[in-house]
């Protein structure tokens, strides 16, 4: 078989992938996808993948779409990687006089005259390449172009400049306003994976919507031939109904299988990314992503009067007392810990947590022990901090060790603070530190114990400074018990920033 041959069965497969990965987003409980459709020709490129929408959803930006055009560009090979160039280079996307960037602006432009609230996605296993300025402008939130970093009010000498510039004479425009207004709905999925990798995430999503798992030790993957074969047919767009009744023709619909009921599920978001369909799952969500600009708070925004007052809001609009809740936190760790003291250990709630790690995604419930008695033993060093200060900072390093940062921290940033405590687990820090729900709940309970243990009269009403590298399920269970800590300031770490003790202050609670 040819190269050129292999690339293109390969590419089909990748597509095909693409397809079903949001294809079986249909089949979720709370999905608000109505139609989806393969090689949809509403345009002549971001035609792959096309996903309806019953009702608006969140685009990322703070707005919302009604529908989801994607361009699927498979490379056999991983020597390569996307850049500005590619994106008005018609070859790199396999085109021959027009570009990719050509192919936006007239799918935006009819769209937009249609009256359609429409996103476009570039998906590609491929990264954007190192040092390239377009990982300058893409942001890793949710993909979207970070419009504030690519039109960042310099002249077109600059680096951002000559890239405008190159782009406006390409799809002749006359502005930066008009160049804007093309780049706002395009999305990139760079580094989506390769194709045993967006197989195996398939496979996942196949058994638990009610599809007949792929078989690890065969070499043919039906979902890819059945999607073409109907393409063949001229079937190129479906309902739920029509893709069930479809699969169960083909003896790859087995159904769902009656589950425990782990509560009604609800969530609350403040990042896009890997939380996308988070509405598929959830009967309630609060979307806080409208107040960050991806980890840093926007400017005009407040973390207590905005983001907690939202949060405060919405879980007691949500949840009763004696009420059971599979809560989703696809948060900040501050948002995740707010979350618990609001619905803390007198709430009268039963909450289960979805907790992401390694592997993929569990429920955690405190008191839910996978049969291995809790060892929460941590490791407590202290040391000096400023000299005089009557304050005390607690590092709590499980998924990360963030003791030279919070160090760094407190000498820069915080003057009263005189003793700085970091905890840890005596192997040091893993994503593993943590095994489940019992677990985290009986870690939290050490760290308030760690925490009340080195109060003193000389502390005074200082309040505790807290700095927590956990699993978000860990955060919730600590702010569940926050109320025997009193005053708390608790503080962001943005990964980032690529610099030494890059935290940033969040809430203080209790909220004045």
């Amino acid at each position: 078989m040819s190269t050129a041959v292999l690339a293109r069965q390969q590419g089909d497969d990748y597509q095909a992938r693409c397809f079903w990965v949001e294809a079986v987003r249909l089949f979720a409980p709370h999905h608000k996808v109505e139609r989806v459709g393969f090689e949809v020709s509403a345009h002549k490129a971001f035609d792959d993948v096309v996903l309806w929408y019953s009702v608006p959803v969140p685009d990322g930006r703070g707005g919302h779409i009604t529908r989801d055009y994607f361009q699927v560009k498979y490379h056999v090979v991983s020597a390569g990687a996307l850049t500005w160039e590619a994106l008005h280079t018609p070859e790199d996307f396999g085109g021959t006089s027009v570009s990719i960037l050509e192919r936006l602006r007239d799918a935006v432009a009819k769209s937009a005259t249609a009256g359609i609230r429409a996103r476009f996605t570039i998906v590609t296993p491929w990264p954007i390449a190192s040092g390239d300025p377009l990982g300058q402008f893409v942001s890793n939130r949710s993909g979207e172009v970070r419009l504030d970093k690519l039109f960042d009010s310099t002249k077109d000498g600059s680096k951002m400049g000559r890239i405008r510039k190159a782009w406006r004479k390409h799809l002749g425009l006359s502005s930066d306003d008009e160049l804007r207004a093309v780049l706002a709905p395009l999305r990139f999925l760079a580094n989506h994976g390769t194709l045993d990798q967006l197989r195996d995430r398939l496979n996942t999503e196949l058994g638990a919507r009610g599809f007949k798992p792929l078989d690890a030790s065969a070499l043919a993957n039906p979902y890819d031939d059945l999607i073409r074969k109907l393409h063949g047919e001229g079937r190129r767009e479906f309902t739920r109904d029509e893709l069930q009744s479809v699969c169960h023709g083909d003896g790859l619909w087995v159904g769902c299988q009656p589950s425990s009921n782990p509560g009604k599920p609800i969530g609350v978001r403040s990042f896009i990314r890997r939380a996308e369909h988070l509405e598929d799952v959830t009967e309630e969500l609060l979307c806080l992503v409208p107040h960050f600009d991806y980890r840093a708070l926007r400017a005009g925004h407040y973390w207590s009067t905005g983001v907690a007052a939202e949060v405060r809001s919405f879980l007691a609009r949500v949840t009763t007392p004696g009420g059971e809740y599979l809560l989703h936190l696809d948060t900040h760790g501050t948002i995740a810990f707010f979350c618990g003291a609001c619905l803390d250990t007198k709430s009268g709630s039963r909450v289960r947590l979805v907790q992401k790690r390694a592997g993929g995604m569990t429920v955690w419930e405190a008191g839910a022990s996978n049969g291995v008695p809790p060892a929460p033993r941590l490791a407590v060093e202290e040391v000096a901090g400023n000299t005089g200060g009557p304050a005390i900072a607690l590092s709590v390093s499980l998924t990360h060790d963030a003791s030279a940062d919070v160090a760094h921290y407190v000498s820069e940033h915080l003057p009263s603070v005189g003793r700085v405590i970091h905890c840890r687990p005596p192997s040091g820090a893993s994503q593993l530190s943590v095994r489940d729900g019992s677990h985290a709940f009986a870690i939290a309970e050490e760290v308030v114990r760690i925490a009340r243990g080195s109060r003193s009269a000389a502390t005074g009403g200082q309040p505790l400074h807290l700095f927590v590298s956990a699993p978000n399920s860990l955060q919730f269970y600590l702010g569940q018990l926050s109320r025997m800590l009193g005053p708390i300031a608790l503080y962001e770490f943005d990964p980032e920033a690529g610099t030494l003790g890059a935290y940033q202050p969040s809430l203080t609670l209790p909220l004045t």
